[in-house]
């Protein structure tokens, strides 16, 4: 599959430059956050685009909330490095239901990263933990990466606060599978390739008013989500297509908006959730609307029907990438590498 050039999202872009901040203590611990008003003033943004800032700095442990001073920075210490060798070892570190066998996304991710590590004579170790045996939000915060080995991280949602300050290591050779932050290398799926080629797909079926379903996730709300919002905007903008976005995660009213406005399609961020809303409206609606759904992982429960659109991610792919770019780290001054990897649309009949 094709690797792309990180386009960043006005959203990320100030995200990244926040995390930065308080990664080289610009912004210091402590201290309060720009308010949700100084947010939107200093760096032009809506003020649901800052909210979503705050809560994605909340999630990353770098923002506490305290009743009546607003948020406070939070910067969890640094662990030192101890420099680079070449690169002979990959580690990858998760609990068993993140990246252990039988997983939907972490065992395909984990193939790529053995392929990829074969391929080029390095050991490839995973190192489990169990994230119920350490206090939230401080797990593996001790780990220091030996010179010739480099982190190959899966960042599922429920992982990324537990090693926020191993992350903030200044010069640890690390690549991030699914999450980015400055100053390290990431690999993500395209999301802005995933929302044009689902449009383009409901165009093609002739489908003129969609819907977009946000926050109805069966996992955590990711970065993705908050960037698909913005894409899905823009390309709708842009195909002239009429478009309304439901963000309450009830399914009763995306349905009743269905049967208000007469959707054409409904677009969610991952097939649980899709595949939820297609039951339910078949007896709800009189016409069900083209269901798609993406990034997602296809299983068994998906309805085999035509109506469902299902963007596929490259997740072996995105394992190789992250051992391809741990392997050309040469030093933390060069220009970090952030890639995105694009999937495909797969129709089921």
């Amino acid at each position: 599959m094709t690797t792309v050039q990180e386009n960043r999202s006005k959203f990320r872009h100030v995200l990244d430059e926040l995390v930065m901040q308080i990664y080289n203590g610009a912004l210091e611990s402590g201290s309060p956050l720009y308010s949700r008003q100084e947010l939107c003033r200093k760096y032009d943004l809506s003020p649901m685009t800052a909210h979503r800032v705050q809560s994605e700095l909340q999630k990353l442990g770098l923002l506490t909330a305290r009743p009546g001073q607003g948020f406070i920075i939070h910067a969890p210490r640094l662990i030192e490095p101890e420099g680079f060798a070449p690169l002979r070892r990959v580690v990858t570190i998760g609990g068993r239901n993140a990246i252990g066998p039988g997983t939907i996304h972490g065992e395909r991710i984990m193939a790529g990263i053995a392929e990829e590590c074969a391929r080029n004579g390095l050991e490839h170790i995973i190192e489990y933990v169990n994230l119920l045996e350490n206090r939230q939000g401080f797990i593996n915060t001790r780990r220091q990466l030996k010179a010739d080995e480099g982190l190959s991280l899966f960042l599922g949602p429920s992982l990324l606060p537990e090693v926020i300050s191993l992350l903030l290591t200044p010069k640890l050779r690390v690549s991030l599978i699914n999450e980015s932050m400055p100053g390290h290398i990431s690999v993500r799926c395209d999301i802005r390739h995933c929302v044009k080629t689902i449009l383009d797909a409901f165009v093609s079926c002739n489908c003129r008013r969609i819907l977009r379903a946000s926050y109805f996730s069966s996992f955590a709300p990711t970065i993705n989500e908050a960037e698909s919002i913005e894409f899905f905007e823009e390309f709708c903008r842009e195909y002239g297509l009429d478009f309304q976005v439901c963000t309450s995660g009830n399914y009763h009213d995306l349905i009743r908006i269905c049967k208000n406005w007469h959707a054409d399609a409904v677009f969610f961020m991952d097939a649980i959730s899709a595949t939820r809303f297609f039951h339910r409206c078949r007896s709800a609606l009189s016409v069900c609307p083209t269901i798609a759904a993406g990034p997602s992982i296809l299983y068994p429960e998906i309805p085999k029907d035509s109506r469902m659109i299902i963007y596929e991610p490259d997740l072996e792919e995105m394992g190789r990438a992250s051992v391809r770019q741990l392997l050309e780290y040469k030093t933390p001054l060069q220009a970090v590498c952030n890639v995105r990897i694009c999937g495909q649309i797969i129709k089921l009949k």
